[in-house]
């Protein structure tokens, strides 16, 4: 029966406790282990459909993750460095949303992934108070405002010859893309999947 319940903050704690750690210290510790597995055991299917819509450099970012968060546990359950299985946490989850958004083309293809780089700071606080969770706070406004700067490059890709003028659902058609995982973009202005018929698209748009 016991082995049948669920595991708790504290069991997980556990992993690399000290001796001398408090409860609340064990608890926080927990937590963090708790959402780090979670989201290692959700990322494979971020993984799967990546791969599945031929994306493999935006697979291997989750995969990191899962990577990162494995070896994390093994090196900490040896070590007992709860502060090194932290810092290697929190910057999984402010770096590699900013790079799986620059892997799919931007906010607009990635449905803002960046946003998720925003458990940083929240995890940051709960780990360490106010004060010490600031850097992470600046580092995640950087951060975004780097990709800000770097969106419209991201966004334009190469450019390319029409036949003459087309709809956005035939071009789509022709390049062999999906509309369910493209965000298009006229004049800065993302096009409603809906209106993908009856919009056109010349030369220079």
């Amino acid at each position: 029966i016991r082995a049948a319940m669920p595991i708790t903050n504290t069991e997980l704690a556990d992993i690399g406790a000290k001796p001398e750690d408090s409860h609340d210290e064990r608890l926080r510790a927990g937590a963090l282990i708790l959402a780090s597995v979670g989201i290692g055991l959700i990322s494979f299917v971020w993984v799967i459909t990546y791969l599945a819509f031929d994306e493999p450099l935006a697979a291997a970012i989750p995969a990191t993750f899962q990577v990162v968060t494995l070896v994390g546990l093994v090196v900490l359950a040896r070590t007992k460095r709860f502060d090194v299985f932290r810092t290697t946490q929190l910057t999984c989850f402010l770096l590699l949303p900013a790079l799986l958004q620059v892997a799919l083309g931007g906010f607009a293809a990635s449905s803002g992934m960046i946003l998720w780089a925003v458990m940083s700071p929240l995890a940051a606080l709960a780990m360490l108070g106010v004060r010490r969770s600031l850097p992470w706070l600046v580092a995640f406004f950087l951060v975004l405002a780097v990709l800000t700067v770097l969106d419209p490059a991201l966004v334009d890709g190469d450019p390319a010859e029409l036949p003459g003028p087309m709809s956005i659902q035939a071009l789509l058609e022709r390049l062999q893309i999906d509309p369910r995982v493209v965000a298009v973009e006229c004049d800065r202005v993302v096009i409603k999947r809906a209106r993908h018929a009856d919009t056109m698209v010349t030369e220079g748009a």
